[in-house]
């Protein structure tokens, strides 16, 4: 922990008081010193007095705040009753609480405690996130199918592995920025774009569609895309995660089945009116050897067959 007060009693009896519980103290006079000690090593917390010579505590917590490095220091400003303080100037500074002097100290352990502990916790969830990070940028780019990351609000790639510009036979620039249902056709668009707004609004966790791709001068034709929700480690919907694997074989097979299924369907079609005609063929080829007159009516006494001898008899023709 860092204490910056140009009063050496109050930097002596705070510091004593936190190190009896437990708490490693390094100390600073002015703003400058705050800065340039924080930088060194970072604290877990700093204990900042507003009327410091130099630099005012506003201003040292401002710096603070401005640098990356030093950004997520939580401050506590520290101002006596009799000074003016400025509450809303403080917290705007980039401050997390205040204490007022003479101190409490069983509320400045209580505030200490709460604070350092909040930061602790926090740090250890960047700590865990980079690491996961790290592990998924692996995974990302060795995988053996097409991965994409799609921004949650606009829908845009925003990064893409090796295995995705290899199927598309075009550069990462090209892909990254481009709106995902943009990749397909105008007819899969909507549908695409539909099931992207879904996860959006957490209407559903993944969905699986197959679409044929706007430019047929790639290699890959027809894409499958599995795409579902990536939560923070706090549980937040941070970006879609869409896994893409290239079915154009598939497609073509498919479609030649179908197109074998219509021939087929087609000749059935055909030998079964083949079938037919020689089915009347030799019905009269039978009736015609028959001796005499052969002629058949339906149930309403109309004639529906008779032999070439009826024919010829009552000269029918």
């Amino acid at each position: 922990m860092l204490i910056a007060d140009d009063n050496p009693d109050v930097i002596r009896v705070l510091s004593e008081f936190l190190r009896t519980e437990g708490y490693h103290i390094r100390v600073a006079i002015n703003g400058n010193q705050v800065i340039r000690s924080a930088l060194a090593s970072l604290p877990d917390l700093i204990l900042l007095d507003i009327q410091m010579p130099v630099m005012d505590g506003y201003e040292t917590c401002k710096r603070l705040k401005s640098i990356p490095k030093t950004s997520r220091v939580p401050v506590i400003f520290m101002s006596a009753m009799s000074e003016m303080f400025n509450k809303e100037k403080a917290f705007e500074s980039g401050g997390v609480d205040y204490i007022v002097k003479p101190m409490d100290y069983r509320e400045v352990l209580a505030r200490v405690n709460a604070h350092s502990n909040i930061y602790r916790y926090e740090q250890q969830i960047l700590h865990e996130k980079k690491l996961i990070s790290k592990q998924f940028a692996v995974t990302f780019e060795q995988a053996a199918v097409g991965i994409v990351q799609i921004q949650l609000d606009t829908f845009e790639i925003v990064k893409a592995n090796r295995k995705v510009t290899a199927m598309l036979s075009i550069s990462l620039d090209d892909i990254i920025n481009t709106k995902f249902p943009g990749l397909a056709q105008e007819i899969y668009v909507k549908n695409i774009h539909k099931s992207l707004k879904a996860l959006q609004t957490m209407k559903s966790e993944s969905f699986v569609m197959e679409f044929c791709l706007n430019d047929h001068s790639q290699s890959t034709n027809w894409l499958k895309v599995t795409a579902s929700m990536v939560y923070d480690i706090m549980g937040r919907p941070d970006f879609i995660l869409g896994i893409l694997e290239d079915v154009s074989e598939k497609k073509a097979a498919e479609l030649g089945l179908l197109e074998l299924n219509r021939e087929l369907e087609s000749r059935v079609e055909h030998r079964t009116k083949e079938l037919e005609n020689e089915k009347k063929r030799f019905a009269e080829t039978v009736i015609n050897s028959l001796p005499g007159i052969f002629y058949v009516l339906d149930s309403d006494g109309h004639m529906k067959r008779c032999n070439d001898n009826f024919k010829s008899s009552f000269r029918f023709k």
